[in-house]
Formats: structure tokens, sequence, C-alpha cells
């Protein structure tokens, strides 16, 4: 079973419990144009973010735990709304996007258990707001990089 959305709709929050929900993820959701929270975690959806999304004026986003694939979309920089963006344990692979240092109002980025590799942005270094950063169980390369200096709220990492 699939989550399909067909008509324009005043909602403010998707967040089901973990419901087996498989298909991919709708770019239908785009039209749910007060939508602030996206909560798909522990489902069966795959496929890629779709950039529909990237319109919507989301502070939440969590579709953790899925079998979502491909690059990390840079368009997710453009929801610069966002205040919480878990992604981990998918399947995304690349580099982390320099478009998420436009995300200046996050506060949590939760990227661990993907396959990512690289090295970090220094983009990021804009994220002043940044309280949790969780990156673990990746392929990045490198030194730590001075970016985590510019985070003075981190509390976790």
């Amino acid at each position: 079973m699939g989550l399909r959305l067909s008509t324009t709709v005043l909602l403010p929050a998707i967040a089901p419990s973990p419901t087996d929900l498989d298909g991919v993820l709708p770019p239908s959701l785009s039209k749910l144009l007060y939508i602030k929270t996206v909560v798909l975690h522990r489902n069966y959806l795959k496929g890629i973010i779709p950039h529909e999304w990237a319109a919507l004026k989301l502070e939440t986003l969590s579709v953790a735990m899925n079998h979502i694939t491909g690059p990390i979309p840079g368009y997710l920089g453009n929801i610069t709304t966002l205040k919480y963006l878990s992604l981990e344990n998918n399947q995304f692979s690349g580099t982390i996007p320099p478009e998420f240092g436009r995300l200046v109002k996050l506060e949590n980025l939760i990227l661990n258990a993907n396959y990512l590799t690289g090295k970090f942005p220094s983009s990021l270094a804009n994220l002043s707001n940044l309280k949790e950063l969780r990156v673990s169980s990746n392929n990045f390369t490198g030194k730590i990089p001075n970016i985590f200096r510019s985070w003075k709220q981190l509390e976790k990492l």
C-alpha cells in the first residue's frame, strides 16, 4: 500500500506510526501547502526524495529507516525553514550536498548509517543553530574539518 495524495489539503503534519508503507515518496505531498512536519520513518519506502518537496515550508522532515537510494538531493537545501532533518538508515550515497549550508535554522542533522563519502562541505559552517549532528556509519574521508568550531550550540556529535 503506497501513500497517495490527489488534492490540495490544509494539513499541518503527516506523522503516521510505522505502518509498513511501501512504494515511493509521493511528489503530490507538495500539494499540502501548510504542512510543517513529515515523519515517514520505519517503513519500506524507496526511490528518491521528490524535487517537488523543495517548495514546502517544512520544519521537520524524517524519512529515516526506509530504502531511499541515490545521492542526497541538493534541492533539500531550498527548504530553509527546516529545523530537523533525519535521513538516517537509508541507502543514500555520495557526498553531503553543499546546498545544506543554506539550512541556517537547522538544529538537528541526522545522516548516520548510509553510504555517504567524501569530505564535509565548508558551507556547513553556516549552520550556527546546529545542536545535533549524527554522521556515524558512513565512509567519510579526511580530517575532521574546522567547521565544527562554528557550531557553538552543538550538544551531540
